[in-house]
Order: C-alpha cells, then sequence, then structure tokens
C-alpha cells in the first residue's frame, strides 16, 4: 500500500523545512492550497522544493478553485506539468480575505488539466448518498481523494485514495472545525489491518510530529 503525507504549507521556512526532511518515509505527498481558506505559501513553490530533496516522490497538489478565474487555472496546470506533479481539485472552503470568483468547477477544471495530459484526480465525499458517489466514479480521473472516510465505506475502485484525518491531543480544535469523521491514533493503526486500497493519504493538521509516529509504527 502506498502511504501518502500530507504538508501543511507553512509560510515560515524553517518549519517548513522541518516537515520535508521528516516525510522520507511516506510513498508520497499531498499539499493543500490555502487551507481553510487561509492565506499560505504557494503548494507549487513547495512541491519544487520537495522535489529538490525526493525527486522519486509522488506530490499531489490539492488545488483549490473557488479564488481562481480559468486563465490562472491553464497557468498552475502548466505548473503542475514542469515540476511532473499531480493535482486534485476543490472547490475549497470560502476565502477569509476577498471574495469568491467561482468562475471553474472541479469538473471542467479535470477536463482541461485531462486535456493538458496532466495525471488529475477529484475530491469523491464518501458522506455524499451512493448514487452520487457512482455518478462521480463514471468520470475519467485518475484517482480521487475520498472524504468523510470513516473506514466501513467500501467502494471496489482502485483510484480511491481515503483521506484519513487524524486527531490528537494537539490538533483536536482544528480537526473539530472542520466537520470531517476523524480517528484518533488507536483506531489508525487498527484500520491500517482492514484497509483494502492501494493507497492512502495521512493528514494530522497542526500535528505532523503524530504523522512521523505513525509512520515507524506501521
Amino acid at each position: 500500500m502506498k502511504i501518502y503525507a500530507e504538508i501543511y504549507p507553512y509560510s515560515k521556512k524553517d518549519s517548513l523545512l522541518d516537515e520535508i526532511e521528516s516525510i522520507s518515509q511516506f510513498d508520497g505527498i499531498d499539499i493543500p492550497d490555502n487551507p481553510l481558506g487561509y492565506p499560505t505559501m504557494s503548494p507549487e513553490v513547495i512541491a519544487y522544493i520537495i522535489k529538490n530533496y525526493y525527486d522519486n516522490k509522488d506530490i499531489i497538489i490539492n488545488q483549490r478553485l473557488k479564488d481562481i478565474n480559468e486563465l490562472k487555472l491553464r497557468s498552475l496546470i502548466k505548473t503542475a506539468k514542469f515540476l511532473g506533479v499531480s493535482m486534485a481539485f476543490t472547490l475549497g472552503d470560502d476565502p477569509k480575505y476577498g471574495i469568491s470568483v467561482n468562475d471553474v468547477d472541479s469538473l471542467k477544471a479535470f477536463e482541461i488539466a485531462h486535456k493538458r495530459h496532466l495525471r488529475a484526480g477529484l475530491i469523491l465525499s464518501l458522506r455524499k448518498p451512493e448514487s452520487l458517489i457512482r455518478e462521480r466514479l463514471k468520470t475519467r480521473a485518475d484517482f480521487f481523494l475520498g472524504t468523510n472516510f470513516d473506514g466501513l465505506t467500501f467502494y471496489n475502485d482502485e483510484r480511491i485514495i481515503p483521506y484519513i484525518i487524524i486527531e490528537t491531543e494537539k490538533n483536536r480544535n482544528i480537526i473539530r472545525s472542520m466537520r470531517q469523521h476523524s480517528f484518533n491514533l488507536n483506531e489508525v493503526y487498527d484500520l491500517f489491518y482492514t484497509l483494502d486500497y492501494s493507497a492512502v493519504l495521512l493528514s494530522c493538521p497542526g500535528d505532523f510530529e503524530s504523522l512521523s509516529f505513525i509512520i515507524n509504527r506501521l
């Protein structure tokens, strides 16, 4: 099983480099764009830095669309191709500064990326009704980040990457503001014995040390 880690796009150089140096044991990295609508460092810049450390790592940029127009999207897709990374498209939370643009939805963004021969994916909320989930799975996406993963819902599609959110004492307030299903550390270990997917994404916002602790115990 391939294990991805989500890295927070820190603006402080030392904090960012500390995280990058801690990801060597993970097979791939997911970098969110302006998580929760707050301004952060550009994920493309972070991807470039990671590539200089680990050229063989799979990198997914989790690109939000709410604040960009089609021109900006096309520029970001060209940048992703240049870097040799993948993109997953999500509408994203409302921006904390400025206004929403809402020019391009995730399906249109995927089609643009697909025509540019970029490996691209979509968000798949496993909390949606089954009919909507199966309709989403009919798209030609290269992969799906399965949000609201509860460890019980299973779809036999090798493109799904369960998005496993981990709650710890350190990040409890952050996790509860996200209103998504989460697991504590012990539950994560138990979960790995039952997972039947080719890849998973581990996210522990505000507590990357716990991700390093988990990968060393698996």
